[in-house]
């Protein structure tokens, strides 16, 4: 698939390569209220969703057994939350490309500051994500000028040692 990506990019025309290796990298850059108003009725269903499962995640965390002993249907549950995660998921990458490791790193650092309770967890790690993205892109804008550096690139440099710090660590 890299080297069809690849082949796309250097047979279509220069413009569109650009645009296309920035998303690519992960970028915010360019985005007005539009992509917006695009991305807020997939926000507005599948977050409130996701919310509301809070504590069937916090049943899961004590494992299939427990969870099935306690009357929660464990496949079915996977299911849907797997639905909403690929939902939101595909939704943030659609606007801003495949920014790298906010997503794992997000809530790695929510769950140090808050705890492991979904409830306060999910809502922590979503803010989290935004302002960790929101630094990238500031950075990307205004340390190396006059060039922008797209946010995926400076979140994939935190995020690198982040899990490296993380594996050593445990």
């Amino acid at each position: 698939m890299a080297a069809l990506t690849m082949f796309l990019l250097i047979s279509g025309p220069v413009h569109l390569a650009s645009q296309v290796l920035g998303w690519m990298t992960g970028s915010i850059y360019g985005k007005s209220m539009e992509h917006v108003i695009a991305l807020l009725p997939w926000m507005g269903l599948f977050l409130p969703l996701a919310f509301l499962q809070a504590r069937h995640l916090n049943v899961l965390l004590l494992g299939d057994g427990v969870s099935t002993g306690l009357g929660l249907s464990v496949k079915n549950k996977q299911l849907w939350l797997m639905l909403y995660s690929v939902a939101l998921g595909g939704a943030a990458v659609g606007f801003a490309g495949g920014i790298s490791f906010i997503g794992l790193m997000a809530p790695h650092m929510a769950r140090k500051m808050v705890g492991p309770m979904h409830g306060i967890l999910l809502p922590a790690s979503a803010l989290l994500g935004a302002i960790i993205l929101l630094l990238a892109d500031l950075a990307g804008r205004l340390l190396f000028q006059p060039l922008d550096i797209p946010a995926g690139v400076f979140t994939a440099a935190i995020g690198a040692p982040f899990f490296m710090y993380l594996l050593f660590k445990k």
